[in-house]
């Protein structure tokens, strides 16, 4: 073999090894190797995107809404919505116009405090990076929760698909949504309650819930399905007193908010125009949608409760956690109302598991994978077709429907 045939570096030889890298379970390698990714993903997200669209950023609005706080002041209160707008746009909206006003709890302050030390287009850059670092390393977290060790190449795709090619990831991380670190957080405590973390569970799902809108009804049935199976209740109850916490420290600083942040709210959904995915049906299914919906996780909580009272079906039980995961997900996206298609990236956790289970399926395996690939090529479709919003009632389907399919394997 000549000297120029052994220095030839070939990419099957090299990927394996990459693969083995980055799926390493040293902590502090993995943290090093986020760091690195972090600093071209900021140094963009600062020199280019910030650059060009200035403060008008999903964060901006909660930025200038923390500031208000720790000065003492109500995050709600007009004078406060009227510097919002003057940073966002150089003038006062028109009244039918978008307020961006902080509809969030006036606890999601506390927690948003660090960014402070920055300046706002720092913390807007550092902010949208980190969501989309989150949005990279959901995929990963999966691996670790199915115990799946994909060939690299697949792998690969896999990761391409889910953050690259379904879009939400990457329009989330465009406009500075909080939509990355929710799914990130959220899979995370599912690694933390495999493992059997209740407190640390606890901790990512109240940090989850600085936007409660998609996170907190979620949020609220995961636990309630855990804590009614007389498992984990202490994470539910780390989660209520971190909310209660730092709701009584909002209290103590800016007085009693939450009649301001209902009349937010309300306003909020006004000028934002709330989409309820179960509109796009005819009148008549509404209703049965919503009773189908409620019967679906009343029949994957019995069926995991079933297999939880017998001590010799633990692999069946795990099974059966993943698929009451996927159906609140799924009850989640299409029962309660969104401002935007952001909260679709919570689709990726039920990908993951519908992906893990289809590979060993030889019956329903193709079925399965093509569904999956029309569901991640679906919303360029409805980009292309100008029906941005029918995307909260299909996408999520067309998921549920290659989940499905997962469970007619299991079933069968």
């Amino acid at each position: 073999m000549t000297e120029c045939d052994t220095s030839r570096v070939r990419l099957e030889d090299v990927l394996p090894v990459i693969f083995q890298v980055i799926l390493v379970r040293n902590p502090v390698t993995i943290t090093l190797l986020a760091l690195l990714l972090c600093i071209p993903v900021f140094l963009f997200s600062r020199n280019t995107l910030v650059e060009q669209r200035g403060m008008r950023f999903d964060l901006y609005p909660r930025y200038v809404g923390t500031q208000a706080f720790w000065n003492g002041e109500s995050p709600y209160a007009q004078t406060v919505t009227d510097r919002i707008q003057l940073g966002m746009y150089g003038e006062l909206q028109p009244a039918d116009a978008d307020q961006q006003r902080f509809a969030h709890p006036a606890y999601s302050a506390v927690f948003l405090a660090p960014l402070l030390a920055l300046s706002a287009d720092t913390a807007i850059a550092l902010w949208i990076t980190l969501q989309f670092v989150a949005l990279l390393a959901t995929p990963f977290l999966w691996l670790r929760i199915l115990n799946w060790r994909p060939a690299p190449l697949t792998f690969l795709l896999l990761l391409i698909g889910l953050v690259f090619i379904f879009r939400y990831p990457i329009l989330s991380y465009l406009w500075g949504q909080f939509t990355g670190g929710i799914v990130f957080l959220f899979s995370l405590a599912i690694l933390l309650l495999k493992h059997k973390r209740p407190v640390w569970t606890g901790v990512a799902l109240a940090l989850a819930a600085v936007p409660p809108s998609i996170s907190g009804p979620l949020t609220v049935l995961v636990l309630g399905g855990y804590a009614l199976n007389g498992k984990h209740w202490r994470a539910a109850g780390v989660f209520i007193a971190i909310l209660a916490i730092t709701s009584l420290i909002a209290i103590l600083r800016i007085g009693w908010w939450l009649p301001d942040f209902l009349a937010g709210v309300s306003a909020y959904a006004d000028y934002a125009h709330p989409v309820w995915a179960l509109d796009y049906l005819p009148a008549l299914l509404r209703p049965l949608s919503v009773i189908g919906l409620a019967a679906l996780i009343v029949w994957l909580f019995w069926r995991w409760r079933a297999a939880a009272r017998d001590s010799t079906q633990a692999a069946t039980e795990w099974q059966r956690q993943l698929d009451f995961i996927c159906g609140a997900i799924l009850v989640t996206l299409l029962l309660v109302p969104q401002t935007g298609n952001y909260y679709l990236v919570l689709c990726i956790p039920i990908l993951m598991i519908t992906l893990y289970r289809l590979r060993s399926d030889k019956q329903w395996r193709w079925l399965g994978y093509a569904l999956v690939i029309i569901a991640v090529l679906s919303p360029w479709l409805w980009l292309l077709l100008g029906l941005p919003d029918v995307e909260t009632l299909v996408t999520p389907l067309l998921v549920g429907l290659a989940w499905g399919v997962s469970l007619i394997r299991k079933a069968s």
